[in-house]
């Protein structure tokens, strides 16, 4: 079941790229019209949006280019409830 589930990230890793990209091509330069560039109007400069979608992007890359999948299991990022988030406010 383990080989199964790594072949399956793998391939959904492989797809992301091109997906990403058709999203940005047909959605938010397309039907959305690049309004995420205001993003950097109203931080001075800075497109967090941009920025992050990028970071993540060349993240996957790296992965994809060392075929490294078992490095997202010992780096899953943690959930938070937000029962807990709001019991700290």
């Amino acid at each position: 079941a383990d080989m199964i589930m790594r072949t399956l990230v793998q391939a959904l890793m492989r797809k992301t790229p091109a997906f990403n990209q058709a999203i940005w091509d047909e959605r938010l330069d397309g039907y959305f019209e690049r309004s995420y560039r205001y993003f950097s109007a109203h931080f001075e400069g800075r497109n967090c949006y941009v920025d992050a979608v990028q970071q993540n992007m060349r993240r996957l890359d790296e992965l994809l280019a060392h075929d490294a999948v078992s490095r997202l299991a010992a780096h899953r990022p943690a959930v938070v409830d937000a029962t807990a988030m709001h019991a700290g406010a």
